[in-house]
């Protein structure tokens, strides 16, 4: 069970461990190039951490602007005189979109990782192992992420969860809940 993150939703490529594309979802069948700006986002590594990096790892996520810097942020624009952005994510999609990387730089974006693209040369057989994986290999993923084993485990931790959504220093809007096993994943379609 994990915090669905209120971002902008972006997938990251690195070839032999070296950061190589980032896109947005665009349109839905075409997505945005902003590989400049994403070599900008705090805790995106360029490179992998290890000597040994998988051939191909694509990594999705959501790219976020923390509250407190958001609020930062909102205060600066009002006292330039300028219309502040409503919400986070509409400031973490403007910054994507920016030509010039250090003004994305300035919007202090985060990247937070949730799912698996494209893969070559790295296998999981869980979801918490690929999570381990990418934390391990320097990638952010999202934080709090639960385990609960019968729908009573289940019901409990997420109504827990639910309840930190007001302390998290990021934007939710629910809860997600994926089946640990990969091959029990891709057995269900």
């Amino acid at each position: 069970i994990e915090y669905k993150i209120d971002g902008v939703a972006i997938a990251l490529v690195w070839e032999n461990g070296t950061l190589v594309r980032a896109a947005t979802r665009g349109n839905g069948a075409v997505g945005d190039d902003v590989t400049s700006n994403a070599r900008v986002i705090a805790g995106v590594p360029l490179r992998l951490n290890t000597d040994k990096p998988p051939a191909s790892l694509e990594v999705r996520g959501e790219v976020v602007i923390l509250n407190e810097e958001f609020s930062a942020f909102q205060a600066a624009q009002v006292k330039a005189g300028e219309e502040p952005f409503k919400n986070p994510r509409n400031a973490a999609a403007g910054a994507l979109k920016l030509l010039d990387p250090k003004l994305a730089r300035e919007r202090k974006l985060r990247f937070l990782a949730h799912g698996v693209g494209y893969v070559a040369g790295i296998t999981w057989t869980s979801y918490g192992d690929f999570l381990k994986s990418i934390r391990d290999l320097g990638v952010p993923t999202t934080p709090d992420v639960s385990q609960a084993n019968g729908f009573e485990e289940l019901m409990r931790v997420c109504t827990e969860m639910i309840a930190r959504v007001p302390e998290l220093s990021f934007e939710v809007d629910g809860l997600v809940i994926k089946l640990d096993s990969l091959a029990d994943r891709d057995q269900l379609g």
